[in-house]
């Protein structure tokens, strides 16, 4: 079944159990209103007629109109999950059709000396981010752009993360109830998470807590003997007061632990949801199998540890209701308990717990992954092979479209390789670079590729294609080329392996300078582990071909054009490109004679 089927047939489930859902709310809705107009004609003849028969039914209708209050209670929620849940196929259908609206670009990432990030698009707007991201909790954002900016240099590790996104892509309908999960309970992003500043913090209770076990058992005490007179009741009231006014004093100490914990506070809700739904699924790939069994396995307690840590947060948020607060903070220094209660938590799970989001983390990312891979059922799985660099068959843009645009084939066998691409202008020299720079991307990160075919060695890539000038600090383009430059060679000598993507060197000076610096700029690559890509206008180093047979090869894109068009196929092609079109264009356009 293709996707945009998949999803359509998914939302058209999800509108009719939302229908029956919203009858059934409904009814209950009614149920409520008869229950309370039932209650109060009932209070009516109680007070006129003094009889017990009808108190005792108002008593009744009061726990049964509770009872459908819970109830509701149960069905908003899975309204919410049927919303959400349709709304996640909505955001995949509009994206099969290339509207990215509303989806994270991964700006905040970005960084203008990035190796790679800028030149191929893997942030911002129509992204190779936008159209991966999927993630519902902040570390798994971050997770899966590491993977894409950071791209692994173990061979295993993409391995497990292939064989991992092909085991979820089989599983769509969990990896959205995974997504649903995430997104009705994901904290906001507006500010940073912190985790360690609470966990790191000394307890907050630095004294045996027996003192404030018997400030509880006399206070308690004093109340029973109050319900019995054996003590006046301001007796009583005043040691209540007493334990009040006791919290109270610590008031703005407990804001300082509030904030310490306004990090759990606000992810527990999401962390705890999404182990639950892992618990339901049997892994068989080892990455999932190994993230499931570091919550769930032998000694591990992270859904119990959740499940208690949510619990207790929730009572101390509760601070908030000052009527139920004061009432149990009088009678029994309610707070007091739930803080204990949460350094306990502390000690028992403080070791684990970054562990356990941080196994979460990973999965959130395995599951963005996957979506995509299950968006591109046409995609293949990249190979990972040491004895060759890179080979690529029928290879299109991934972020051209469902079909990636023309494809063409590209290879790469050995160090000191460099394709000297030639070309007119719009004739396809940088989009074929972004293609062979994007799927390398892809396929070291462990996702699936655009092409027939794929196969690469782990390596580090670097290109510089979209060099830009700094006013503010003073850097012309050609200097900023020059440093980009430099920042590759500086790269090269700290590797063992780089792949290149050299768009137009040198495009701040004069022709004869240009083609001179290139020359002997690629001249100086043949010293470092480097192999690449580099498309010029410059014809004349495709001499370089003649001169070093075995380090150069020349490619081209070739158009033909008449009088009235110029046409292009945007196929690679061995040798030189003969044609160029500026004067053709120029003339078409009405600039020149």
């Amino acid at each position: 079944m293709r996707p945009e089927e998949y999803y359509a047939r998914k939302q058209t489930e999800i509108q009719r159990e939302l229908r029956l859902i919203k009858k059934k709310r409904n009814g209950i809705t009614l149920g409520k209103i008869g229950l309370f107009v039932g209650s109060c004609i009932g209070l009516y003849f109680f007070a006129t007629t003094a009889a017990w028969e009808i108190l005792a039914a108002i008593g009744c209708g009061i726990v049964l109109f509770v009872i459908l209050s819970v109830w509701e209670n149960k069905v908003i929620v899975q309204i919410r999950k049927c919303e959400m849940s349709s709304a996640c196929c909505q955001t995949e259908l509009n994206y099969l059709e290339g509207d990215y609206v509303g989806l994270a670009t991964g700006v905040e990432y970005g960084k203008a000396d990035h190796p790679y990030a800028m030149d191929l698009d893997i942030l911002g707007d129509h992204s190779l981010f936008q159209h991966i991201n999927r993630t519902v909790t902040p570390g798994g954002k971050n997770k899966l752009a590491d993977w894409l900016l950071a791209p692994s240099r173990m061979a295993l590790e993409i391995k497990e993360r292939q064989a991992a996104v092909e085991e979820l892509a089989g599983f769509p309908d969990w990896c959205n109830e995974f997504r649903v999960e995430g997104k009705l309970y994901a904290p906001e992003e507006s500010r940073p998470i912190d985790l360690t500043t609470w966990l790191n913090a000394p307890p907050y209770f630095s004294r045996p807590f027996s003192w404030i076990y018997v400030s509880n058992i006399l206070t308690g005490g004093a109340w029973i003997a109050v319900l019995f007179s054996w003590l006046p009741f301001i007796f009583a009231l005043v040691l209540s007061l007493g334990q009040l006014g006791w919290v109270t004093f610590h008031s703005k100490r407990m804001s300082l632990y509030n904030e310490q914990l306004d990090g759990f506070i606000r992810i527990t809700a999401v962390y705890l949801r999404l182990i639950r739904r892992m618990e339901k699924i049997p892994f068989h790939s080892k990455r999932l199998a190994d993230l499931k069994e570091r919550l769930m396995g032998k000694n591990q307690h992270a859904l119990k540890a959740f499940a208690t840590l949510n619990y207790q947060l929730n009572r101390f948020e509760q601070r908030g209701d000052f009527l139920a607060n004061s009432l149990l903070n009088g009678l029994g220094t309610h707070t007091f308990y739930v803080i204990r209660n949460l350094d306990r938590w502390k000690t028992l799970y403080g070791s684990s717990v970054l562990k356990w989001i941080e196994a979460v983390n990973e999965t959130d990312a395995l599951v963005s992954m996957a979506v995509y891979r299950f968006n591109h059922p046409e995609y293949t799985v990249p190979v990972l092979k040491e004895d060759k660099w890179l080979s690529a068959e029928k290879a299109g843009h991934p972020l051209l479209g469902k079909d990636g645009g023309i494809k063409n084939d590209f290879s790469v066998q050995k160090i000191h390789q460099f394709s000297v691409i030639t070309g007119a202008n719009m004739a396809g020299k940088s989009t074929f670079l972004r293609t062979i720079g994007v799927n390398l991307v892809l396929a070291l990160s462990g996702n699936v590729v655009c092409s027939r075919k794929f196969e690469f060695s782990l390596m580090e890539l670097f290109t510089s294609m979209r060099t830009t000038d700094n006013l503010a600090r003073g850097t012309s383009y050609f200097h900023a080329e020059l440093l980009r430059l430099k920042q590759l060679v500086s790269r090269a000598e700290q590797t063992d392996r780089l792949f290149i993507i050299l768009d137009e060197m040198l495009k701040g000076t004069n022709s004869q300078d240009k083609l001179y610096g290139s020359l002997k700029f690629l001249e100086r690559l043949l010293q470092l582990p480097v192999s690449g890509i580099v498309a010029t206008h410059d014809l004349a180093l495709g001499e370089l071909a003649e001169k070093y047979p075995d380090h150069f090869q020349n490619y081209c894109f070739e158009i033909t054009s008449t009088d009235e068009a110029i046409q292009y196929d945007y196929q690679l092609k061995a040798g030189i490109s003969r044609n160029m079109n500026a004067s053709l264009l120029l003339r078409k356009m009405g600039l020149i004679q």
